[in-house]
Order: C-alpha cells, then sequence, then structure tokens
C-alpha cells in the first residue's frame, strides 16, 4: 500500500513518497493505481498542487513555451461559460438500419421464393403495331457485325495484352508474339 493511504506513516516520508510519485506521473512511469494516489494526494496538498504547477512551468520554459498571462484561465473560463450549450438527442441510426435491411432482404427472399414456385408458363408474343414513320425521328435499323481479319488485329493485341486482367489470363493463357519480316 502507498504511504499516500497509511495514517500512520510520519508526514516527511508522505511528502517524500508524494514528491517522487510526482516525478514519476510527470515522467509517465506511474502506473494507473500510482496516477490516482497521486490526483487524490494532489486534491487534499496545496503544496503538492504548487510544486505539480512549478514542475510544469520548468518543463514549459526548457521547451520555450513561456508562462500564460495573467488572468488567462479567468478569461477562458467566461468565455467557456458564455458559450452556448448544445443540447441534442444522440441518435441511434443502427437500429433503424438493422430493421430496414431486414425487411428488404425479406422481401427479396419472398420474391424470389414465390417466382420459383410459379409454374413456367411461355409468354405469349403479342404482335407489335407498326408506327407510321415520323419525318423528326430516325428509324435505327440493325446492321450485321463486322468481320475483321486476325492479321489485321495481330499488331494490337501485341501492343496491349499488358492491359488484360489477370482473372482473362488464367494458367493456360500464352502471350501473343508477334513475328514479322520486312522486305529487303
Amino acid at each position: 500500500m502507498s504511504a499516500l493511504h497509511r495514517s500512520d506513516a510520519p508526514s516527511h516520508a508522505t511528502q517524500d513518497d508524494a514528491e517522487s510519485l510526482l516525478s514519476a506521473v510527470l515522467d509517465g512511469e506511474a502506473g494507473r493505481t500510482g496516477s490516482g494516489a497521486f490526483i487524490s494526494a494532489m486534491r487534499q496538498d496545496e503544496r503538492l498542487r504548487r510544486t505539480w504547477s512549478e514542475y510544469h512551468l520548468i518543463g514549459d520554459l526548457i521547451r520555450g513555451v513561456g508562462p500564460a498571462p495573467d488572468g488567462f484561465m479567468t478569461r477562458f473560463s467566461e468565455r467557456l461559460a458564455a458559450e452556448p450549450t448544445v443540447l441534442a438527442p444522440q441518435r441511434h441510426i443502427w437500429p433503424q438500419r438493422l430493421v430496414v435491411a431486414s425487411l428488404a432482404s425479406l422481401a427479396v427472399w419472398g420474391a424470389v421464393s414465390l417466382t420459383g414456385l410459379m409454374p413456367a408458363r411461355t409468354p405469349e408474343i403479342a404482335p407489335i403495331a407498326s408506327v407510321p414513320a415520323n419525318p423528326g425521328f430516325q428509324q435505327a435499323t440493325l446492321v450485321a457485325p463486322v468481320e475483321y481479319d486476325p492479321a489485321q488485329l495481330a499488331p494490337y493485341v501485341v501492343a496491349h495484352q499488358e492491359f488484360v486482367p489477370s482473372a482473362v489470363t488464367g494458367p493456360g493463357f500464352e502471350p501473343v508474339v508477334a513475328v514479322g519480316m520486312e522486305p529487303r
């Protein structure tokens, strides 16, 4: 048990222990219980609070940070007290999202199940009514696909094969190599 909590310890031993604990807290070497004991002791001991303040002032001066101007904490406290307090209820949207997602998945499951249970019917093909040509619109026509000569596409394939995704280039993929001879 720490000397800070012992009532039978002499006062000078308690003060020495408190200052060594202060040093450990400032250095980050005190554990959670040590820090809690130090804070409790600092609440009761004005001398310990003054030492804490002096140590921090010394550290600030060593780092080149000057002390705060006179009345800084008073002005800061007044400004903080003058700030409006915003009290907004905390919204919990995860339960709402969970309900919506559950209902959506239930609807999809129901639609898939319902369509799977219905007998398969072939839809009747309705004739398309002929529409008179409108002079403002162009009639779309289907064009037969163009046939390409593989010899014409070979340079393009060779030049761009490095951009083929790895999913397409499986274990049986062989890179294309073009060998050509130029006339002399």
